[in-house]
């Protein structure tokens, strides 16, 4: 069972689905809002896929008929846009935070993080704080890419987006 978030309910998924259309006439400036308000409103609805939920508020079946339907954008970005903002609340939640109070300080974009993801997925948490090790040490990324094994842009984007200075 998907966890809603506290505050979140089905009564305000048009409330919800305001908001999305207001964040997403903002998103060339920023992906991030937008992808928090989709999330938002997948976790309201019970997940991407629940179309009894979708057909009754939307009159389409999921998620991504929401997106190219309604909203009129390509579903698989905006799907992107989500998955990156559920990375951002739930593994860097302290970005996020830092965002709000500032919109100012610069997010990764949403290419670098959905590639990081993936590779995270690939990485064991082992691999990127040896991969982190080495960098404080002041190896260079060559040396790191030779030493773990990885391509040169892996370690790059492991290093740039686990080091919260380097991001923020």
């Amino acid at each position: 069972m998907v966890e809603r978030p506290k505050g979140v309910n089905m009564e305000n998924i048009t409330q919800l689905h305001g908001e999305v259309l207001k964040s997403l006439n903002k998103h060339n400036n920023s992906w991030l809002p937008l992808g928090i308000k989709l999330l938002e409103l997948t976790d309201a609805i019970g997940g991407m896929k629940k179309a009894k939920y979708w057909k009754n508020h939307f009159k389409v079946p999921s998620f991504q008929h929401y997106c190219s339907e309604i909203l009129k954008e390509n579903p698989d970005t905006m799907s992107k846009y989500r998955i990156n903002a559920k990375c951002i609340r739930d593994y860097r939640n302290d970005l996020y935070e830092k965002w709000e109070e500032d919109n100012s300080i610069q997010i990764p974009g949403y290419t670098i993080l959905y590639e990081l993801l993936a590779k995270k997925n690939a990485l064991s948490d082992d691999k990127l704080k040896e991969i982190k090790r080495l960098r404080e040490t002041g190896l260079s990324y060559n040396k790191i890419s030779k030493e773990v094994g990885l391509g040169h842009a892996t370690v790059y984007k492991a290093v740039n987006s686990t080091q919260s200075e380097m991001v923020v």
